[in-house]
């Protein structure tokens, strides 16, 4: 009898090691996931798209027919939102295939919880408390979360061998309009090249004239298309081109280079490069 009772004690052990265990999904969970997702939310931009659906694809066996779901729906939400969604499907279908056969399927399930305004534990407790993973779902939004970091970083070194690059190619240019300047027959004749390839009126290019006579035209084209530039780009900070003239000035009489700018203003050089070829171009075709 005594051997009967150890038997049973035995098996039921066996059964229970067998069986996994985890914990019921809580808050805390469901809080690692939402600091996973404004990570994400936080460095989406420093990459691109491409690379956040490579992201998506690769850590949560997502396929472009789910993506192109998730970001359908989540439009306004951002891609935090999108791999916690994703994440939660993936988790769904693994332990719960038989119900939820694909990741379309899944996220049906989350999505509508999603709307009724649940959060990542009251889903997953709402679901199957006893089988939903939620500490899964917080590691693969963080398996995300670090793709798109690694992508932003490669970004921002292929951005700056691009800024590095047009800021090179920009000097040369500035020193061909230099080069170039001295075949025109007159100041005014300069003046007006550089306001109608730049796209400025005379009038902005007289005033950045007078402030660098000593320095050349290939600088004042520079100083002109920098500023157009920003103004452009960054209108909410330089309203009017004088603003922005005057910011470029200053930043130059305080010996800052191109790419410096480039970086501390966040704008991009390829567009100011293209401005002050069109300068060269002109003076060349006007000295022929």
């Amino acid at each position: 009898m005594k051997s009967m009772k150890m038997t049973g004690w035995l098996v039921a052990a066996a059964l229970l090691a067998s069986t996994p265990v985890w914990a019921e999904p809580t808050a805390a969970q469901a809080d690692r996931i939402k600091q996973a997702q404004q990570d994400i939310d936080g460095i989406a931009s420093k990459s691109t798209d491409d690379r956040h659906v490579q992201a998506l694809k690769g850590k949560l066996n997502v396929n472009d027919e789910a993506v192109t779901r998730l970001r359908e729906k989540n439009q306004s939400k951002g891609w935090g939102e999108i791999a916690a969604q994703a994440a939660m499907a993936k988790e769904l279908t693994r332990f719960n295939p038989g119900a939820y056969a694909d990741t379309n399927t899944a996220l049906g399930a989350i999505e509508e919880r999603r709307a009724q305004g649940k959060n990542w534990d009251e889903i997953a407790r709402d679901i199957d408390a006893a089988q939903f993973d939620l500490s899964k779902v917080a590691d693969d939004v963080n398996a995300v979360r670090d793709e798109f970091r690694k992508a932003g970083e490669e970004g921002a070194s292929q951005a700056s061998a691009n800024v590095d690059g047009a800021a090179q190619e920009l000097r040369q240019t500035q020193q061909d309009i230099d080069r170039t300047a001295s075949t025109l027959a007159s100041d005014e004749e300069r003046q007006q090249a550089i306001a109608t390839a730049v796209g400025a009126p005379a009038e902005d290019v007289k005033e950045v004239r007078e402030e660098n006579k000593s320095e050349g035209w290939g600088e004042v084209t520079v100083q002109l298309a920098l500023a157009k530039e920003m103004h452009q780009s960054k209108s909410a900070e330089y309203a009017s081109m004088q603003a922005a003239m005057d910011k470029v000035e200053e930043l130059r009489n305080q010996g800052k280079r191109l790419e410096e700018i480039a970086r501390e203003q966040s704008i991009e050089l390829r567009p100011v490069l293209d401005m002050a070829n069109r300068v060269r171009d002109a003076f060349k075709t006007r000295a022929a």
